[in-house]
């Protein structure tokens, strides 16, 4: 299975929005450095579209984005589909309502057939289906965060499967009575997949990503990122925008280049992929990373 061109979660418009929003930059600064109106920048955050071309270079300057990338994507740029052949027992699912397309996926161990969900969308009525006819036995479900459209399925699976294990992070645990994690240090099962869920608060206070190995054929790790990291850009900082940027600089860009990225909404990505890694990234690989590189890492081309 592939991703497809699948749309990106945030057109040019709405990462320039986030990028004001992470450096504190008013409407009008951000105007100013491209040239145009409050006005058109306004339209342009709203819409992904300006009547009159937009100074990417002292744009991206002011808030440290990439022009090249932010130009590429404004002019519609999509990633390539990620071949995951090296990840034979895992899908991606997909639900919409009210226009917000949201992400879940199905994991499994291909010899035990135990199966692990991550966020469960708006419905999950194709995932139990796939599963059922996979014989797949879902014994777990992994929030990343509770917004509505990440959970609503939830009810679906638990009807379905009802002895699978909820795993979501502290906060909220005790008031859906589920089962929820200690620390960093814990690891979750699913066959022979080992989970790891960590916190990275920031989009909510409670937000948490799961890394996952253990893969046949030695495959590389996957991360499940909710809506902490996008491809092409980052979740919105509802709780902290600096924590959200901190985690993901420290807690994903510090995974291994060749992880797989399933994020909550838009497609699949690699942290790698066929991106030249010097482009946008340090050689160090520090923490010290531009924002361009939080945005735009996983950028193939």
């Amino acid at each position: 299975m592939c991703s497809g061109l699948i749309q990106l979660e945030d057109h040019a418009g709405e990462i320039i929005r986030k990028a004001r929003a992470l450096r504190n930059v008013s409407l009008g600064d951000a105007a100013d450095a491209g040239g145009v109106s409050s006005l058109e920048l306004l339209e342009f955050e709203q819409t992904g579209k300006c009547d009159r071309p937009i100074d990417f270079l002292s744009l991206g300057r002011l808030l440290s984005l990439s022009p090249k990338a932010i130009q590429k994507i404004a002019e519609g740029w999509r990633p390539e589909p990620v071949d995951l052949s090296p990840w034979q027992a895992i899908r991606m699912f997909t639900s919409v309502k009210y226009g917000n397309v949201s992400n879940s996926y199905l994991v499994w161990d291909e010899f035990t057939k135990d199966g692990g969900v991550f966020d469960t969308g708006w419905e999950s009525t194709s995932l139990i289906d796939f599963a059922h006819n996979h014989q797949i036995r879902i014994r777990f479900i992994f929030l990343t965060h509770r917004h509505q459209d990440h959970t609503t399925g939830l009810s679906e699976i638990l009807k379905a499967y009802p002895g699978a294990t909820v795993y979501e992070p502290k906060y909220y645990g005790e008031e859906l009575s589920v089962s929820y994690w200690q620390n960093e240090d814990e690891t979750i099962m699913v066959g022979q997949l080992r989970v790891q869920p960590i916190p990275l608060p920031g989009h909510t206070g409670e937000s948490a990503i799961f890394v996952v190995d253990g893969w046949a054929n030695k495959a590389p790790a996957v991360v499940f990122s909710g809506d902490s990291l996008f491809c092409g850009s980052i979740g919105k900082g509802y709780y902290s925008w600096q924590m959200l940027f901190d985690g993901v600089k420290c807690k994903i860009f510090s995974l291994p280049l060749d992880t797989l990225i399933c994020p909550g909404h838009g497609p699949l990505t690699l942290w790698a992929g066929k991106w030249c890694a010097t482009r946008f990234l340090p050689q160090s690989r520090g923490f010290d990373m531009p924002l361009d590189a939080a945005f735009y890492a996983l950028i193939a081309f």
